[in-house]
């Protein structure tokens, strides 16, 4: 006797439960089977949801079968449909900012192209002019490995803009002679067997007055030429670092100016088809830190001026999919590792930020699929259940 009256006693209590009530458990149930077929439970979701907190993320972004209940919500009749819109759309408004956020964590600070130089300028510049002071007053053996390299034109060049840039400043440098026999004299005909450091860094100056000018069209040379002058350059600086290594620790503290703005100028343009990965992870090995920190901020405005100039509607769930684009080739991504440090860190670094643009990625997809409105297998299943 007690079996029948407990059911009749269930029919009763479920006779009088609000159609809302059972509504909302049959909605958990699908949206639970949703997240199996996704692969995973409502705890892992749930889970992985709040660890991208700044990322608005929601049940329906964890995999397809999510995401196409929130797909059928849209079309039924009901209020569901005006919650899962405005939702939607706000969070499209809030990509632009979202991924400016995360390229500010990892890449520092926003500027405009020039403030950044300026920028660098206050921070480093004061400790970095001591450090120069203190490798300045050690002088440097004159070797056939200077004196060979002093010999090619690219040298010669920047032998001559290292005068004028003195001048300028009103140093006075030593009038220098290199002989038949690869051997450095003075105007008066003495040989020179050590040379001042800072002569060799004027000397480095222009040479990166000559590179950077080369590089950004206002003195142009042919590719292959280009390739080795930047060669002659490194040799030079291997040649003057290893020699004094107090002249390595200063110009890691802060290069002049035509240095960062090549530095600058790498970064702006590690985008462009043209961009060779291998040729720029020599480059990248070979700055100093204030370069490769230049080099960071170069890449950060290049890719936020690529996603502002990109169609992107935010009213809509259609446009560009601003973090698909800055990573959607295996060469973008490539060239993107490279500005982090080559380092375990690093690799920690990149990886949070590529998880970061994916987020980005599965979030407009989402949009694109909801609010784009095309009818899709998933949406008519998902329909079918409800």
């Amino acid at each position: 006797l007690a079996k029948p009256v407990a059911k009749i006693g269930k029919t009763i209590k479920s006779a009088f439960e609000s159609p809302a009530k059972k509504g909302e458990q049959e909605a958990v149930k699908l949206v639970k089977q949703a997240l199996e077929y996704d692969k995973t439970n409502i705890d892992e979701a749930l889970k992985f949801i709040l660890e991208r907190s700044g990322k608005q993320y929601s049940l329906a972004d964890i995999g397809p079968s999510t995401r196409a209940y929130l797909d059928a919500v849209n079309v039924l009749p009901g209020p569901g449909k005006k919650t899962a819109m405005d939702f939607l759309l706000k969070r499209n408004r809030g990509a632009l900012n979202r991924i400016k956020s995360d390229l500010t964590d990892v890449f520092g600070e926003q500027g405009s192209y020039f403030d950044t130089y300026k920028a660098l300028e206050t921070v480093r510049k004061s400790s970095g002019q001591k450090m120069y002071q203190k490798a300045f007053e050690k002088k440097v053996p004159v070797s056939e490995e200077l004196t060979s390299l002093l010999k090619t034109d690219v040298m010669q060049d920047a032998l001559n803009t290292a005068y004028k840039i003195a001048n300028a400043e009103k140093v006075k440098l030593p009038n220098l002679i290199i002989g038949k026999n690869g051997k450095l004299f003075t105007q008066k005909g003495a040989e020179v067997t050590d040379i001042d450091t800072k002569f060799l860094h004027y000397i480095k100056l222009g040479l990166d007055d000559t590179i950077y000018t080369s590089k950004s069209g206002q003195n142009p040379v042919g590719n292959v030429l280009l390739r080795l002058n930047t060669e002659r350059k490194h040799e030079f600086l291997d040649f003057l670092d290893s020699n004094n290594p107090a002249y390595k620790a200063a110009r890691n503290q802060w290069a002049e100016k035509s240095a960062i703005m090549d530095a600058l100028d790498s970064g702006r343009n590690i985008l462009k088809p043209s961009t060779n990965v291998d040729e720029l992870a020599d480059e990248i090995t070979r700055m100093s830190q204030s370069e490769k920190l230049a080099f960071r901020n170069g890449v950060m405005n290049t890719i936020i001026d690529k996603m502002e100039s990109s169609v992107f509607d935010a009213t809509s769930g259609r446009g560009t999919n601003l973090a698909y684009n800055i990573i959607k080739t295996p060469k973008n991504k490539k060239l993107l590792r490279l500005t982090f440090p080559q380092t375990p860190q690093g690799t920690r670094s990149f990886n949070k930020f590529m998880s970061k643009l994916n987020d980005e990625i599965q979030i407009k997809d989402t949009a694109n699929t909801v609010v784009g409105n095309s009818a899709t297998v998933g949406r008519a299943e998902a329909l079918g259940q409800i």
